[in-house]
């Protein structure tokens, strides 16, 4: 299951196991495959339950120097869907905006981002 089937279907019951890649196994790699290995193990992390974990590898992922405005909006979206998943409600809405407001960013992270904010209940900007 890929990172948009995940973030799609985040709410389903049943998530699958998935393996969680060590990053620590990757020995001097470039910055940005350190932060693309944190975003995908923090994936696999949400798939198995485990928002804490995810949410971690997500943020150390975007604290890393020199990472592309891609990987950014996909680990901003990703912890977005892990704090639905706490009902850490703000902090979702944060994130997902952060994404929106972000230049340069590839069309589905954004139109993720969009269109989750949009459903939010909460949410000032409904209709």
């Amino acid at each position: 299951m890929g990172i948009l089937n995940w973030l799609i279907s985040h709410r389903r019951q049943g998530k699958p196991k998935s393996r969680v890649a060590n990053v620590s196994s990757v020995p001097d790699t470039p910055v940005e495959q350190n932060a693309k290995a944190l975003v995908r193990r923090g994936i696999a992390y949400g798939k198995q339950g485990k928002s804490e974990l995810a949410i971690a590898d997500f943020r150390a992922a975007l604290t890393m120097p020199d990472v592309t405005a891609d990987l950014r909006a996909w680990a901003l979206v990703s912890r977005g869907v892990a704090y639905s998943e706490q009902g850490k409600t703000e902090l979702e809405m944060a994130d997902y905006s952060a994404v929106i407001s972000m230049h340069d960013v590839p069309e589905e992270p954004r139109s993720i981002a969009e269109k989750s904010l949009s459903e939010m209940p909460n949410n000032p900007k409904q209709p």
